[in-house]
């Protein structure tokens, strides 16, 4: 099995951002919203939030709920360690400058291993073997770079109708067996 470089998104890949945004949101904007993740069907937030007049004051402003508070997705933790084991695991986030030790707590808090944390909004300029992200422009771009990168989009609400992937698994559990596969090429 060969070690393989892997890339992978934290924000909605393995943090539930949206149900942080959700939950931001009812706290601090309207106590009465109902809005679930499943509400929000674009990256321009402000079109699902309302009351969200600036998405980079929204993040800064509420960091610690968005990125250390936020729960991991279901197997988030389990996958990780899984991948860690064999190969070189990097997070890569594209977060407000200033907090990214907010996903370094985060992962220590959570049990993600990794090596090395990037923050860049530049992500496709990171090299890699297998990128996991939610965003299929990130995606896209990785592949103009690195076309013999295996890209793998986690399917969000909000990506569903964009573009068509490579591989784009219903649930992280699915990613292990696809990354052991391609170990073994």
């Amino acid at each position: 099995m060969k070690p393989l470089k892997i890339n992978v998104d934290v924000d909605s890949s393995l943090r539930d951002t949206p149900q942080a945004i959700c939950d931001v949101y009812k706290q601090y904007f309207d106590s009465n919203s109902l809005l679930t993740p499943d509400d929000i069907t674009s990256y321009d937030l402000k079109e699902t939030f309302p009351l969200i007049h600036s998405v980079s004051n929204f993040f800064n402003t509420y960091a610690i709920d968005l990125f250390l508070k936020a729960k991991p997705y279901p197997g988030a933790s389990k996958l990780l360690q899984q991948l860690y084991q064999n190969h070189f695991v990097y997070l890569v986030t594209d977060q407000p400058e200033g907090k990214e030790k907010l996903t370094e707590l985060w992962a220590r808090a959570n049990g993600i291993p990794y090596y090395e944390i990037h923050c860049t909004p530049h992500k496709e300029l990171l090299e890699a073997d297998v990128i996991i992200d939610d965003k299929p422009s990130t995606i896209n771009n990785y592949k103009k770079v690195f076309p013999n990168a295996t890209t793998i989009l986690i399917k969000q609400r909000y990506n569903s109708l964009e573009g068509d992937f490579q591989i784009s698994p219903d649930c992280l559990e699915d990613i292990l067996p696809i990354i052991t596969s391609i170990s073994r090429r």
